[in-house]
């Protein structure tokens, strides 16, 4: 599910979506799959299915990887949508360690 929304995302910025929008839409989408596989996991613990609740949990572990993935990179995705509009992108100095 993770994957869907990187791949959705780098086929978006071929499409034409500069950068930004591109990352938006996989963070959001992210979290939307995040929300679902939480309500899945849910239904099967109520159900007493856990092989799929442990699924469930695993997806959503991953999804919820990918969006903080996409999340510490704010700062990248924004410089690369200035420069592809040839925009100076005007980083922040590097934060002290």
């Amino acid at each position: 599910l993770g994957a869907g929304a990187a791949l959705r995302g780098r086929l978006a910025a071929r499409g034409g979506m500069n950068f930004g929008a591109a990352a938006s839409e996989a963070f959001v989408f992210e979290h939307l799959e995040i929300a679902q596989a939480h309500l899945i996991e849910q239904h099967a613990q109520r159900i007493g299915d856990g092989a799929t609740a442990d699924l469930a949990r695993e997806i959503r572990c991953q999804d919820e990887e990918m969006a903080a993935t996409v999340g510490r990179n704010w700062t990248n995705v924004l410089s690369l949508a200035l420069a592809t509009k040839g925009l100076p992108t005007l980083r922040p100095p590097e934060e002290a360690s």
